[in-house]
């Protein structure tokens, strides 16, 4: 089912900013990638190193590019259908396969889940990382044979490597080990001790790399806000379209019915401290972030935290297939969560990413034979969709493999804009209140107009100014 949802309009959704750097990373030689990440991006260089090959034989259509998050993603769905029915077995053997039954469909609608399937990001991989350590974990508890504990190791240094928030739960693999005894919480210390020096090269050098996430601004307020509700129950991206304002009110409902879910599953009694490890995988990382906020740090952002989501699957699977009791009552329940979550999947399948439509600024600059790109991020246009003949780039001093950079370094304005531009031409600047040049665009604009230039058309979304000119001939 999971992989059904993930198809279903999985090139509907415009390329988008960051699935853009994903192109531009996996798409270059194995230098110059060594170059990149020694500058930016180094948290998501495993994604992008296993991406390479995959675009050099499928290219990066939008299709191509999501396919592999949709079938990892489908592998995490088999994993927590396993690890749910794992957890039912133990109090109540003949619901475990209703159990797993109600995982699977929560895996495949819950919104924190489902927007990973269609997004060209390492989210996806981090999660299933992190899913497939959690269940060597619990084969390890169960057999105290030492093979689960060293693929639980290798799994989860690999969901590090994909994201690297999922380093907060490996202290839980500790806490919980205490309750089993000195030799199998030493053995569980010797684990995350071995997770720790495997993370830290990659900790060493994102450090350098941590203004990637400056431009993060949340009170914790707000990060309350988006832990409780959009986490989980609207999804990254869903910023936009007739869905969002609706799809916002079904969340703060989906957000209260949950908790009321938990609360009742810990009161109903069966399976408390399973619940309340479960719970621990989600609320952990979200107090380390909180605390962060707290002493002035800024790290939160929602899909950072994605990894966390299985847990709540599998937390509300087992609430209404085994702590209640009655059967009839449970799967009720479990229609009506089902069924709030279903808009806020079709919302996403609908959207512009962040209000960033590439796709109709690829409409727009595919006619021009030169583009002004005023920053250097804007050609994030023409890499999510390139042109079939590449305009002129006057602005571009070196390409993005010589310079090391996701979109090429550029020239001083002053110099790209000696002479009069010809033809048809245009002017793609990011949006004046983010960084970089967007003050300069009409100005530059303007500057052609002078020439003899008249403007064709226009076009702004969050990211992206683009003006479309026709000049006259030299």
């Amino acid at each position: 089912m999971t992989l059904v949802v993930a198809f279903i309009g999985i090139t509907r959704p415009p390329v988008w900013t960051d699935e853009a750097a994903t192109i531009s990373a996996a798409d270059r030689g194995v230098s110059a990638f060594v170059d990149l990440v020694s500058t930016i991006d180094i948290v998501h260089g495993l994604y992008y190193l296993l991406m390479m090959p995959w675009i050099d034989v499928f290219g990066s259509s939008p299709l191509s590019i999501r396919t592999p998050s949709a079938l990892v993603l489908t592998a995490g769905a088999f994993i927590a259908v396993r690890l749910t029915m794992r957890y039912a077995h133990v109090e109540a053997p003949d619901r475990a396969v209703t159990a797993g039954l109600a995982a699977g469909v929560l895996f495949a609608v819950l919104p924190g889940l489902a927007w990973m399937g269609q997004e060209a990001r390492p989210y996806p991989f981090g999660t299933v990382c992190a899913l497939l350590a959690w269940w060597s974990y619990e084969r390890w508890l169960r057999t105290h044979e030492d093979r689960w504990l060293i693929l639980l190791v290798v799994a989860h240094l690999l969901a590090i490597y994909f994201t690297l928030y999922a380093a907060m739960a490996v202290p839980l693999y500790v806490l919980r080990a205490l309750g089993h005894g000195r030799r199998t919480a030493l053995k569980a210390t010797g684990a995350a001790a071995a997770l720790g020096a495997g993370t830290l090269p990659l900790v060493l050098t994102a450090v350098p790399q941590q203004g990637q996430v400056s431009w993060i601004s949340t009170t914790p307020l707000s990060m309350l806000q988006g832990m409780a509700a959009k986490q989980f129950f609207i999804g990254y991206g869903l910023s936009d379209g007739p869905w969002f304002e609706p799809v916002r009110v079904i969340a703060v409902i989906l957000a209260c019915l949950t908790l009321v879910l938990v609360l009742l599953g810990m009161v109903l009694g069966p399976l408390r401290r399973t619940q309340a490890w479960l719970w621990s995988w989600i609320a952990f990382p979200a107090l380390v972030l909180l605390v962060v906020r707290l002493v002035g740090g800024q790290f939160y952002e929602a899909r950072f935290l994605a990894f966390t989501a299985p847990a709540l699957v599998v937390l509300l699977a087992l609430v209404t297939t085994v702590c209640i009791r009655r059967r009839a009552v449970g799967l009720v329940t479990l229609g009506v969560v089902v069924v709030l979550c279903v808009p806020a999947v079709i919302g996403q399948h609908e959207r512009t990413k962040n209000n960033s439509d590439y796709r109709s600024a690829y409409a727009l600059l595919e006619r021009a034979d030169t583009i002004y790109f005023l920053d250097a991020g804007s050609r994030a246009i023409v890499t999510a969709y390139p042109q079939q003949t590449p305009a002129k780039d006057p602005m571009l001093l070196e390409s993005p493999e010589e310079s090391g950079s996701l979109y090429g370094r550029n020239r001083l304005l002053d110099v790209a804009l000696q002479g009069s531009p010809s033809g048809t031409t245009a002017v793609v600047t990011q949006r004046a209140d983010r960084e970089g040049q967007g003050d300069n665009h009409d100005a530059v604009v303007d500057r052609f107009v002078s020439t003899g230039c008249t403007v064709q058309a226009s076009l702004e979304d969050a990211y992206n100014r683009s003006t479309l000119l026709e000049c006259p001939a030299p």
